[in-house]
């Protein structure tokens, strides 16, 4: 195996502030696009920053009126949620 110096990044940039890390976030996506724009840059890569969550609380009643499980809109949110982490993951709970 050789050794290629060329695979190794040029510059490493941090990204740090009193911001809420929501807008952090979209500061650093800004910076992300504009460095992808420039003429001779390969790649640009995002990382460590925060993503944000979100919390699905299902109404039973509802489910039931519309003939749903939970695992019906786990399917639906998974299908369509195609910006998901790699190591995200869904919660199943059982309801008695």
């Amino acid at each position: 195996m050789k050794f290629d110096p060329a695979q190794f990044p040029i510059i490493q940039l941090s990204l740090s502030g009193e911001e809420e890390p929501e807008a952090l976030r979209k500061l650093a996506d800004e910076l992300n696009l504009e460095l992808a724009k420039i003429e001779g840059v390969a790649s640009v890569n995002l990382s460590g920053t925060a993503i944000k969550e979100v919390r699905v609380e299902l109404d039973q009643d509802k489910l039931r009126d519309f003939k749903l499980s939970q695992a019906d809109v786990v399917d639906v949110i998974e299908s369509n949620n195609i910006s998901m982490p790699k190591n995200s993951r869904f919660q199943h709970f059982k309801w008695s």
